[in-house]
């Protein structure tokens, strides 16, 4: 069963891939792996063999469910199960925060772009989505994703900046009862930021908005 688990693990992350698939070189990756990899510029050559190879992959659904059998039964064990649980484990977590956010979660909203934000859960970093699940939050009322957003556009990360419009969100958030929202409008204050000329009085008066911010975020 070792052994047969070893033919299986990823030849570029060297772990039992979680969403494995079969490239033109007759090896099964994980998707995410292989597809970063025929994403490099320059001619396409396989992982292992080092010879040209096309850029099609299939799923492999079969090795998928060896895998899972393998792991399920306690066929296999150490340290690249433990990996491969957790992996499952996060990826049925972002499947089920998704179907939440899909559904008019605000706070699944967040949680969502968070994690594209920092590239956790087994999710790639992406600015980009992180900034779409901040807006469908900030569309829907979610204040935290109201002054996240506002975040966003003032660094410029995963849109275009925009400083402007980062402090009418920020304002807008803190209207809604965010205390994060609160906290950095006084920082922006506090330290000139976003536009803004050092003023410790409107800096004081953000940071005593916290107190009674209704969301305690």
């Amino acid at each position: 069963f070792d052994d047969t688990a070893e033919e299986l693990v990823c030849p570029i992350t060297f772990e039992l891939p979680v969403d494995p698939v079969m490239a033109e070189d007759g090896r099964v990756y994980e998707r995410r792996a292989i597809e970063d990899w025929i994403a490099r510029p320059g001619e396409l050559k396989s992982p292992t063999a080092n010879t040209p190879m096309g850029p099609r992959l299939l799923p492999a659904k079969q090795a998928r469910n060896i895998i899972e059998r393998m792991v399920r039964t306690g066929a296999i064990s150490g340290p690249k199960v433990e990996a491969w649980s957790k992996k499952l484990a996060d990826e049925e977590e972002v499947k089920a925060m998704r179907a939440r956010a899909e559904g008019g979660d605000g706070g699944a909203m967040r949680t969502l772009a968070r994690w594209y934000f920092l590239g956790e859960k087994g999710l790639a970093k992406d600015f980009k989505h992180a900034v779409s699940w901040y807006q469908r939050g900030h569309d829907v009322g979610h204040a935290t994703c109201t002054a996240m957003l506002g975040c966003r556009y003032a660094r410029g990360e995963g849109v275009e900046q925009d400083k402007a419009y980062a402090l009418c969100l920020l304002g807008f958030a803190a209207g809604r009862g965010s205390e994060f929202a609160c906290y950095h409008l006084a920082d922006c204050h506090a330290q000139g930021r976003i536009q803004l000329r050092p003023n410790a009085r409107a800096a004081t008066r953000w940071f005593r908005a916290m107190e009674s911010a209704t969301l305690r975020d």
